[in-house]
């Protein structure tokens, strides 16, 4: 018998797990880093709210120091639409600024271009029928929500319909659909897209722009349209259309949030709204999945220098290649 025989479950021939290859190490880090990015677009935002919040508290307190904490907590409150506008804007231009710095086209990073004309009608109908829907469903779970839920969801509204008329209009209609696409789609989405599958992207930056909104009930419909909304992103590559689709979505909000409940005209209309809203949505929605919508190619163009010095010349291989690549591309865009 050979005395050197080892049995297979001997230690020296157990097998360990296969290292992890390169690639899926810096999948791992590219995932991590995206994420980190994402953190410091959310904590520049919240940052310049808390420094704006505590110099509006020292001012308050140097005005009227005989004001107690309570009330000055107090006045910070009721001004929370008009620091939500200064603070979306101030950030809106500190992200501008960043890209300037670091030399990078900001427009075209969060796709700033022009959709295709067929994108409007549809987009504006789901924006609307969106919003209806969402009232509708709220209406009817409203009642088996806990109570500090509904409490904080309605605070937010009375700020919202207390505050100045035209700030609410700005606010909610115009920068909010404004900065929030631009964060939550043009920056947050596109920076999550380069490191993981596209779905994985758009749920995980509709979460986020759910927490952003501040209560739950905000937050459960909010991911929902985020999801919608970075659909349409992603469908379209043009960051103008989340934000029709947004803005649509906080019209109709704002419009309903100032007619009168009790009103039995009022209340048929806006019943038979949310009865048309469902087919509406279901239908736009389909059109947008089975059209499709061409996308501007990328073009290249080669001109060729007669007298060019060595560096200038080009090579008509990688040029071939660059240009087939490209053509892949286009046909990939056109066939999302």
């Amino acid at each position: 018998m050979d005395n050197n025989y080892t049995p297979y479950n001997s230690p020296s021939t157990e097998y360990s797990p296969a290292p992890k290859s390169p690639r899926e190490t810096n999948k791992f880090i590219n995932i991590l880093l995206a994420l980190l990015k994402c953190a410091g677009y959310v904590a520049t935002w919240l940052g310049v709210q808390f420094v704006l919040m505590l110099g509006f508290i020292l001012f308050t307190y140097i005005a009227n120091p005989t004001l107690s904490y309570t009330e000055i907590v107090n006045k910070v409150y009721g001004l929370s639409i008009e620091l939500t506008l200064i603070t979306n804007i101030l950030t809106l231009v500190l992200f501008v600024l960043f890209y300037i710095i670091i030399k990078k086209p900001f427009l075209k990073t969060i796709k700033a271009r022009a959709p295709h004309k067929a994108s409007y009608l549809p987009t504006i109908a789901i924006g609307g029928s969106a919003q209806y829907v969402t009232a509708l469903i709220l209406g009817m779970i409203i009642l088996i929500l806990p109570k500090e839920w509904v409490d904080s969801f309605n605070q937010n509204n009375e700020l919202i319909e207390n505050a100045n008329q035209v700030v609410s209009f700005i606010t909610a209609v115009i920068m909010a659909p404004l900065f929030e696409e631009i964060l939550c789609r043009g920056l947050i989405l596109n920076t999550l897209r380069g490191a993981m599958p596209k779905w994985w992207a758009i749920v995980l930056s509709s979460a986020i722009f759910g927490i952003i909104h501040g209560n739950p009930i905000q937050f459960i419909y909010a991911t929902a349209l985020g999801i919608l909304l970075g659909w349409l992103y992603t469908k379209f590559d043009s960051i103008y259309i989340p934000m029709l689709c947004h803005l649509v979505f906080n019209l109709m909000s704002m419009i309903n949030s100032y007619l009168d409940p009790e009103n039995m005209v009022v209340t048929l209309i806006l019943g038979l709204i949310m009865f048309v809203s469902i087919p509406v949505f279901a239908l736009s929605v389909v059109y947008i999945c089975l059209k499709k919508f061409d996308k501007p190619k990328i073009s290249v163009q080669a001109v060729q220098n007669t007298e060019a010095t060595p560096r200038q010349e080009y090579n008509a291989d990688a040029l071939s290649n660059l240009e087939r690549e490209i053509e892949g591309k286009n046909n990939n865009i056109n066939g999302d």
